[in-house]
């Protein structure tokens, strides 16, 4: 029914008037698979304008061996994705969306052909979807083996280098991606929030009709964000559902997840305060 919906609305909208190019920037577990499927229907379908998890990850492992021996792993995932979004850039994909980062060099080169688009969420409640959501899909997936003890699973992970990752999910997305064993520095999140500012609408998972308003005076087009993927529906081959995760986050940990985020929320509280109406040109 959604599909029908989204070709109905593409077909609808390349009677009437041309968008402008568009760049997504899709920060995991904020909202942002909604938003891409009602905006990638809106574009033409003759390019393939969602730079995928899986296929850049393909392609990052295909050329592998390509690299010197012993240093297989020295081009990253994250470099891989970016150097396609370059490269999209440059033929001029007129709607692109992703995982990826953005740099100043992109904002730079870009600025004058794309309008720049993302999507945030309020730090903590964004780390605790994630972790749901990823532990429950690797065990669909085969690739984790769900131990008795969830809490204990989730004391364990607290402390991990993955966990503090997770913590700065913002910085790295907007120009941390440089300094990897750095990024809770105030230098780092001044720069995010300075590409921050740079984008053309920013938008937040708590307040979406508002975002969906600022966005459709960008494009002028009436934009509806439905939502699709819903964690608290997931459920582990064993029986555990979401709802068994969230009850681990008891007022201690959640505490403990708000130290781990700190950098993230203060680029979280700086994004909110930089929020404009649009003027439409």
């Amino acid at each position: 029914m959604l599909n029908r919906f989204y070709r109905k609305a593409s077909v609808r909208f390349s009677n009437r008037r041309k968008l402008p190019n568009l760049i997504f920037l899709h920060v995991p577990k904020a909202g942002g698979t909604s938003l891409d499927r009602t905006l990638e229907a809106l574009y033409p379908r003759d390019r393939e304008g969602n730079i995928r998890f899986d296929k850049v990850t393909e392609a990052w492992q295909l050329a592998q061996d390509f690299r010197p021996s012993g240093r297989e792993d020295d081009f990253s995932w994250f470099q891989t994705i970016n150097t396609v979004l370059s490269y999209k850039i440059a033929s001029q994909a007129p709607y692109l969306s992703g995982h990826f980062a953005v740099s100043q060099q992109i904002l730079n080169s870009a600025k004058d052909k794309y309008q720049f688009v993302t999507l945030l969420r309020e730090p903590v409640a964004r780390w605790k979807s994630n972790y749901i959501y990823s532990r429950i899909r690797l065990a669909q997936d085969g690739k984790r083996q769900a131990p008795k003890n969830i809490g204990q699973e989730l004391e364990d992970y607290l402390t991990s280098s993955q966990a503090k990752k997770e913590g700065t999910k913002y910085v790295r997305y907007f120009g941390g991606y440089k300094t990897p064993d750095n990024m809770g520095s105030q230098e780092c999140i001044e720069k995010s929030v300075t590409l921050l500012s740079q984008f053309d609408c920013i938008g937040f998972l708590e307040n979406l009709p508002e975002f969906e308003r600022r966005l459709s005076e960008l494009l002028n087009i009436k934009i509806s964000v439905p939502h699709l993927r819903k964690t608290e529906e997931f459920m582990e081959p064993s029986g555990r559902t979401a709802g068994d995760y969230k009850a681990l986050f008891t007022d201690a940990v959640v505490e403990k997840v708000t130290e781990i985020c700190r950098p993230d929320q203060e680029i979280y509280q700086a994004a909110r305060a930089l929020e404009q109406p649009i003027v439409s040109s």
